[in-house]
């Protein structure tokens, strides 16, 4: 039996240890790629809101608008509800997956004064203006 000498050895190892952690490096890549991380693809949702004037209407400045989901809504769930409030200009806007979703904009009485179903799709999509009364 021939014992490995000092360096020989070391070599020995070294090389072993760079074996196994190519190894563990192949493994580690074959089970992230079975799970692919995408980012979900996402979209701009934007609008106006405008209230109607004695003579023409004006924009509707800092107004709660919520988006939920069209399929958190009808369970009942608000955990994916994003919440903005319009702009001096009534503009207002959302960054959300493309989806289906209910767009509601609130009255000062912390209730729904109008709701929309409305799809987000593409780089961007922009609302008809609403106006509220």
């Amino acid at each position: 039996m021939k014992v490995a000498s000092g360096a020989d050895g070391k070599r020995r190892r070294g090389a072993r240890s760079l074996r196994q952690a190519g190894i563990l490096f192949v493994c580690l890549g074959s089970l992230l790629s079975a799970f692919p991380q995408t980012a979900p693809r996402l979209t701009r949702l934007q609008g106006r809101i405008y209230y109607q004037g004695t003579s023409e209407p004006y924009p509707a400045a800092y107004v709660r608008v919520t988006l939920t989901k069209q399929v958190d809504k009808m369970a009942g769930r608000t955990d994916s509800m994003k919440t903005v409030y319009t702009g001096r200009d009534g503009w207002f806007y959302f960054t959300v997956e493309p989806a289906v979703y209910i767009l509601e904009v609130w009255g000062s009485d912390r209730r729904p004064v109008s709701s929309y179903k409305v799809t987000a799709s593409g780089q961007s999509t922009t609302l008809k203006v609403i106006i509220l009364p």
